[in-house]
Parts: C-alpha cells; sequence; structure tokens
C-alpha cells in the first residue's frame, strides 16, 4: 500500500509540473505573438513616408513608441 500511495504522488508531481509547462508555454506563444505584431507595425510605419506620418501626427522618431503603443497599449 506504501507503494502505491508513492507512486500516486510521484504522477501528481508530473501533473503539476506538466500544468506549468504547459502555463509557460502558453505565456510564450502570447509574447511571440505581441511580438510578431509590434515588428509588423514598424515595417509597416518605417515604410511610410515623411508625410503619410505627419498626416498621421508622427515623425521617424516616433514610430518606435507608436508600435509600442499601438500592440501593447499606452504605456503609463
Amino acid at each position: 500500500m506504501a507503494h502505491a500511495h508513492h507512486i500516486g504522488a510521484e504522477y501528481a508531481g508530473h501533473s503539476a509540473l506538466g500544468e506549468w509547462i504547459r502555463r509557460v508555454a502558453d505565456v510564450t506563444r502570447e509574447e511571440l505573438k505581441y511580438r510578431r505584431q509590434f515588428k509588423r507595425t514598424m515595417r509597416e510605419l518605417a515604410a511610410l513616408d515623411d508625410a503619410q506620418l505627419a498626416d498621421m501626427g508622427l515623425n521617424r522618431s516616433m514610430i518606435r513608441s507608436a508600435a509600442i503603443e499601438a500592440t501593447y497599449g499606452p504605456q503609463e
């Protein structure tokens, strides 16, 4: 009986580890999704000419902060 209890505890540990790995994978996937969106926004804004950026109220030095805000929301 003690042996069966030990095996059950071992599986419980693997279950917790598996859940932790799934959570880390989910967070990583989410972070990669935001990173891809950020990079895409940077490319699109950088491809615009200065007049187009000015029409949006931006200049070249503002592209990075605009991409961050567009991707992650307003930064405090």
